[in-house]
């Protein structure tokens, strides 16, 4: 099943998610082999594990001009076995 395109917005916010530390790197990795040219894009803090409490709520960060479909990311990520989920601003 294919999923209609659906990307960040360039300039605008946004997080991705990922269930324990070790998919950081693997998520990244993903993104480099979808996209070369959006992955020097990609902000640094973009990707992190989901740890949203009271105490440590989760925040939206700067995407400058990174932009991916994210419907391609997710896709991806679940055929490696990764958990992820992606909030942001979209188009």
């Amino acid at each position: 099943m294919t999923l209609k395109e659906s990307k960040f917005k360039q300039r605008g916010q946004g997080r991705i998610f990922v269930q324990c530390e070790e998919d950081i790197q693997k998520v990244r990795f993903i993104i480099l082999e979808l996209d070369p040219d959006e992955y020097t894009y990609l902000p640094e803090e973009l990707i992190t594990v989901y740890t949203n409490t009271l105490e440590n709520p989760a925040e939206l960060v700067d995407l400058r001009k990174f932009e991916i479909d994210i419907n391609e990311l997710t896709e991806e990520c679940i055929r490696n076995g990764i958990w992820i989920w992606c909030v942001g601003d979209t188009t």
